[in-house]
């Protein structure tokens, strides 16, 4: 069985809400972008682990469900870079008949130009260490888990870097 990254969600309200910090609709159309290869299939994310759910939330009303996916961003100002668009990063979430599982705070913020680099850096850690023995224990919050949120959060700087990304603050 193949396991991918599954629609990306955002708000559905983004560029019109009032109250919106960022305006996702670029962010989320990166994040995309760089998984599906510009919509021509990336067989770098074709064979992950498990199945995998983003969601990017551009206000303080979470119209996205961060919290229950994968990777959720979270619209906030950082003190250091006020006028920077940026996330604050949940990790883990998970939402299924079984079981509802909500995300850690990763105490990190990525800024909106970053966010597409530090979500590959997420699906690389989890497409390489993460279990494919028992498909019940296979998503990212069993990684989390499993290796611990310092050692997760070392793995992304470390792929960050070697990208030339200096993208992570403490949040």
């Amino acid at each position: 069985l193949r396991s991918l990254v599954r629609n990306l969600v955002g708000s559905p309200i983004a560029g019109l809400d009032p109250h919106e910090l960022v305006d996702t609709r670029p962010v989320c159309a990166q994040i995309n972008s760089d998984i599906t290869g510009a919509f021509r299939g990336n067989p770098e994310w074709a064979n992950l682990p498990r199945k995998f759910n983003i969601a990017v939330s551009g206000s303080r009303d979470d119209f996205s469900h961060t919290t229950i996916n994968d990777i959720g961003l979270q619209a906030a100002v950082h003190p250091d870079c006020p006028s920077e668009p940026g996330f604050n990063i949940v990790l883990g979430g998970y939402f299924s008949i079984k079981r509802v599982a909500e995300s850690i705070p990763m105490g990190a913020w990525v800024s909106a130009r970053d966010a597409p680099a530090f979500s590959l850096a997420v699906l690389e850690v989890f497409r390489d260490y993460g279990r494919r023995e028992d498909r019940q224990k296979t998503r990212l919050m069993w990684l989390l888990e499993e290796r611990g949120l310092d050692w997760f959060r070392a793995m992304v700087n470390e792929i960050l870097a070697r990208r030339g990304v200096d993208a992570l603050r403490a949040a």
